[in-house]
């Protein structure tokens, strides 16, 4: 296991803690001007440390004490790379000023953030949002697609896409939805939100999972899809799904 994979992997004690500690130092750095001159600061159980030039960006890392041997070790082995999340704060110095925290997964992360009126909007494009639609007609069946994308080819997964820029879940989930499948649905809620992360293009992928009804039963067949079907809870036990996919279907259904 390499140092990336153990930092993505590891996680502090106080997840909350450092949750809701992520958006105030955010805060802190936009809005109070914090002074850079120090490398580091050392709060009560955490450091805030500056790196000037890392990605040709200047980081500034919300560091728990207990993972900062972990963080040294990075230093060490891989100092001019960053593979995680982080947010845009600004410039410096003519360089993209990133924040970070470590040992607090992306997808909660980025929930902080959102909850918190003053840095909601602040830039995170360190992530790529993906949705998933599990829609349900007035005879309680499930939609879904026979996908055509490697390695799973053949095998029935849910409505499945990309959110674009500045596009809301609850429209992006209706788009894709209508665009694979031809069927009209409308937003009930977000049921559950899981983080992975894509080392190949350095993206945070945060998956939405969603819950959606159908408005009418009518289907066709899009681009990436080989077929179109609704589903019985008994019919879903007779096909092959997404492995990664077909846990959260059955628990939601059996």
């Amino acid at each position: 296991m390499d140092i990336w994979d153990q930092i993505l992997k590891t996680r502090v004690k106080d997840i909350e803690r450092f949750a809701n500690l992520f958006p105030q130092v955010i805060d802190y750095i936009l809005f109070k001007k914090r002074d850079f001159n120090d490398d580091m600061e050392d709060k009560d159980d955490y450091f805030l440390i500056t790196e000037e030039n890392r990605a040709n960006c200047v980081f500034v890392h919300v560091v728990p004490k207990e993972l900062m041997q972990l963080f040294r070790q990075m230093q060490i082995q891989s100092p001019n790379e960053f593979y995680g999340y982080s947010v845009l704060a600004g410039r410096r110095d003519n360089k993209a000023l990133r924040v970070t925290c470590f040992g607090v997964p992306c997808s909660i992360l980025y929930k902080s953030i959102m909850n918190n009126d003053i840095v909601k909007d602040i830039r995170q494009d360190s992530i790529k949002h993906v949705v998933l639609g599990m829609v349900f007609d007035d005879r309680e069946r499930l939609l879904m697609i026979k996908t055509t994308k490697h390695p799973y080819e053949g095998h029935w997964t849910l409505p499945t896409g990309v959110v674009n820029n500045n596009e809301q879940i609850n429209n992006a989930v209706k788009r894709i939805i209508h665009n694979e499948t031809g069927v009209i649905s409308e937003f009930v809620k977000e049921t559950m939100l899981i983080d992975k992360f894509d080392r190949r293009n350095n993206k945070n992928v945060l998956i939405h999972f969603t819950l959606c009804i159908a408005l009418n039963d009518t289907t066709e067949i899009g681009e990436e899809a080989e077929d179109v079907r609704w589903f019985s809870k008994q019919d879903l036990l007779t096909i092959k799904i997404v492995p990664e996919f077909k846990k959260y279907i059955f628990e939601r259904l059996f």
